[in-house]
């Protein structure tokens, strides 16, 4: 396991051996597997959905493509009868998967890529942001060192559900 970096974005209602722990939902490069016969050896370098845990100083990752990995830490309380499939502890977060209303979730980036990119996605909708789509909007995550971009329809989307989920907390 690598040693642990303050989490930002976690989930403070995850536990791991039913013990709280931080955990939040990723997307990584599958690193490298500990044998060729383990699960995921065909997944190496690929990107994947995934749950970083940390707990007691160290950090790990668990397979989310099928939501089990963060059913294990939140409704399982990482308890032992909550089947999970471990991934490479050398995998690298590429975007931070925060969920708001409506089952619906904003994905910050590590990298900022120009509109037009291929990798230039919204956080919101997954699309493309082209150069026609500009000017989209970016926010920064300055102490996560991390970014959000949206199509100017997908901001006013999420706007809106932001500020439903602030009058529903007021009331």
């Amino acid at each position: 396991m690598t040693s642990v970096r303050t989490m930002t974005m976690t989930d403070t209602n995850t536990f791991w051996n039913g013990e709280p722990c931080e955990a939040r939902q990723v997307r990584v490069i599958v690193g490298t597997p500990l044998k060729p016969t383990w699960w995921c050896a065909h997944l190496q370098d690929k990107e994947r959905a995934a749950v970083q845990v940390a707990q007691h100083g160290q950090v790990f990752y668990l397979d989310n493509e099928d939501g089990s990995g963060w059913r294990k830490v939140t409704e399982g309380r990482g308890m032992p009868n909550y089947p999970h499939s471990s991934l490479p502890n050398d995998s690298q977060v590429i975007a931070v998967v925060v969920p708001i209303k409506n089952n619906r979730t904003i994905t910050w980036f590590v990298h900022s890529p120009d509109a037009g990119d291929p990798d230039c996605l919204c956080s919101y909708c997954g699309m493309v942001i082209s150069d026609e789509d500009v000017p989209a909007i970016r926010q920064w995550n300055e102490k996560a060192d991390l970014e959000a971009r949206f199509h100017i329809d997908c901001w006013n989307k999420v706007d809106r559900l932001m500020k439903e989920d602030r009058n529903d907390y007021r009331r």
